[in-house]
């Protein structure tokens, strides 16, 4: 699912998983009540789109996440590719997904 995709995203930008804690349980309450550090916080020299990417893959309510994991991994490869802008804000657009401007 894409709130998993989400952490392994963030644990390989960040170095360390989103939430850390010594008892499993403890772990699992952060997932569900809890928001990690921000990706530009943890590592500066992350892109500001990754961050946010990263950040709608881990939003508590599903509704807030991306819709699908093909659509997720499009904006990835759009951003990779270097798209321009406004070409990626029709993307968001065309995939019924939150603009990079949008707050949620």
């Amino acid at each position: 699912d894409v709130y998993s995709l989400g952490v392994v995203l963030y644990e390989m930008i960040a170095g360390h998983p989103p939430f850390q804690a010594d008892r499993p349980a403890a772990i699992m309450r952060q997932h569900l009540f809890e928001e990690p550090q921000p990706l530009d916080v943890v590592r500066v020299d992350t892109p500001p789109r990754i961050a946010w990417i990263v950040d709608r893959c881990l939003a508590k309510a599903p509704a807030e996440r991306y819709h699908s994991a093909p659509g997720f991994a499009r904006l990835i490869v759009d951003h990779l590719a270097g798209m321009s802008d406004r070409f990626a804000l029709e993307e968001y657009r065309a995939l019924q997904l939150p603009s990079p401007d949008q707050d949620i």
